[in-house]
């Protein structure tokens, strides 16, 4: 199971990360500015502090990677509503939709064509307890 579960996580993390290669931004990213994309786009609201605690980083460069991927059209930062000094850093709608119909989105449609309701439900059940686990959520209930 563990040689299964990690050949999809590769195939799931390249599909991704070849969709941002390969699109017209790709001449123009460098493997960290993909890794702060990648780390963007899976963040719900993300602040340039936060993304450099995720990636061990000092502010300051994170803030200068930010800026060059805002200036070539890839992200966009939104002032806080409730802190006026607070920016969360987002996917451009341009990048959203490279990033919009990756190989590894089809994979749902195909294993509802093939698999029965409950088999989907014990798959969903997995999903949910490894999102949690990893995430350190008390997922032993």
């Amino acid at each position: 199971m563990k040689k299964s579960f990690v050949e999809f996580m590769k195939a799931a993390d390249m599909d991704e990360f070849n969709l941002i290669r390969d699109s017209e931004y790709g001449e123009k990213l460098t493997y960290i500015n993909i890794l702060h994309l990648y780390i963007i786009s899976h963040t719900e609201k993300i602040t340039a502090s936060e993304l450099a605690n995720k990636l061990k980083m000092s502010r300051p460069a994170i803030t200068q990677k930010v800026n060059d991927l805002e200036k070539l059209g890839m992200i966009v930062k939104t002032q806080s509503s409730e802190d006026k000094r607070r920016f969360y850093i987002s996917l451009s709608r341009e990048v959203k939709e490279i990033l919009k119909e990756p190989k590894m989105a089809t994979v749902l449609d195909a294993v509802d064509k093939k698999f029965s309701e409950e088999k989907k439900e014990v798959f969903k059940e997995i999903l949910d307890f490894m999102a949690d686990y990893v995430n350190g959520v008390d997922a032993s209930e």
